[in-house]
């Protein structure tokens, strides 16, 4: 009879042994997952587009790394000059023309050089606008400088919204720019990557 309660408390004790052992490990993993988030939060956008483009342009970059000998680092660096070249350069290319507009503008109303065409009569029928945009139009034709001189809060409040337009597109060129790198990086080593992830999970 004390055999069989000693061996009940040894499978006791053994029992309580691994669920304390799994109990900590869960403790451990949770830790360890609450720490990697806290780490990488700063870089959750990068990461998601980085995620959502190499998933994206694998196929065409498989294709790509088999067309040349399978050389997966030469098919990421030509997907990087191919998207810089096509996407980054343009978009910036529009940024300055758009910057170099607004400053023309600026510039020929500061120095009243700016002439404005008085509107058409027409104009003052059209639906809902036609009659206060006649006036300002009007306004603009005759006297521009008074016109922007009694505007001055309106049209500060523009150009800081205009301004904070152009340093989010900006920004997000920048993300989107580092996000690419990033995916052809994940596409060029995925592979050893997700083996090395799959026995680190084991």
């Amino acid at each position: 009879m004390s055999s069989v309660a000693q061996r009940d408390r040894e499978f006791d004790r053994r029992q309580f042994s691994q669920l304390s052992d799994t109990l900590i490990r869960i403790a451990l993993i949770g830790a360890l997952a609450v720490l990697c988030f806290t780490i990488l939060s700063p870089f959750l956008n990068l990461i998601v587009w980085s995620i959502i483009l190499a998933v994206t342009l694998n196929p065409l970059h498989q294709m790509l790394a088999r067309r040349i000998g399978g050389r997966q680092a030469l098919s990421s660096v030509i997907f990087v000059i191919l998207g810089i070249t096509l996407i980054v350069v343009p978009t910036w290319l529009l940024m300055n023309s758009f910057a170099d507009s607004i400053q023309r503008f600026i510039s020929a109303v500061q120095q009243n050089t700016l002439h404005i065409p008085a509107p058409r009569e027409g104009v003052r029928n059209w639906p809902i606008v036609g009659k206060n945009l006649h006036e300002v139009w009007s306004k603009a034709s005759a006297d521009l400088p008074g016109l922007i001189q009694s505007m001055q809060p309106k049209l500060s409040s523009l150009a800081r919204d205009a301004l904070s337009m152009v340093a989010s597109l900006g920004g997000s060129m920048l993300l989107f720019l580092a996000s690419f790198v990033v995916a052809n990086i994940v596409m060029a080593h995925g592979g050893p990557v997700a083996r090395r992830g799959r026995a680190i999970f084991v």
